[in-house]
């Protein structure tokens, strides 16, 4: 409820959300019933099988889609895949999405991050130095 909440504060009719794939079904789901477009970005798993940005594909997406980007969604540990992102590629997808679309909005969903097994110690965070962030928790909260 609390992303669904973050989103429709958010997004506008024809407004866009970046979402990276794969992805958590129920963010994309939320996103379309706010009347918005979800655009899928790529992850790619190097050779270590660690799911990562494809950085060329944000860009483009970015790119293209501009100033109607109002939301980027970070599952962070991600779902379904498991990938924990360094503190250092949120920050650079957030950085990518300001400088495309000033105001944009970063929801950083961190639900799973209970369910890793290892330390990840500041990796969760978002690593932009608050502003326009919306971090989600496992306590449900926002």
């Amino acid at each position: 409820q609390g992303f669904v909440n973050a989103a429709a504060a958010v997004l506008d009719p024809g407004d866009v959300a970046v979402v990276f794939a794969p992805y958590y079904v129920s963010h994309v789901a939320a996103i379309k019933m706010l009347s918005a477009e979800a655009v899928a970005v790529p992850c790619v798993p190097p050779p270590a099988g660690r799911w990562t940005p494809d950085w060329s594909a944000l860009g483009a997406a970015l790119a293209e889609h501009g100033a109607r980007v109002k939301l980027v969604v970070v599952t962070n540990p991600g779902n379904p895949t498991g990938a924990v992102w360094s503190r250092a590629e949120v920050a650079r997808v957030i950085s990518m999405a300001r400088a495309a679309s000033p105001g944009v909005w970063a929801v950083i969903d961190t639900a799973y991050r209970d369910f890793v097994h290892e330390d990840i110690g500041e990796a969760s965070d978002s690593g932009c130095g608050g502003g326009e962030v919306v971090a989600g928790d496992s306590d449900g909260g926002i």
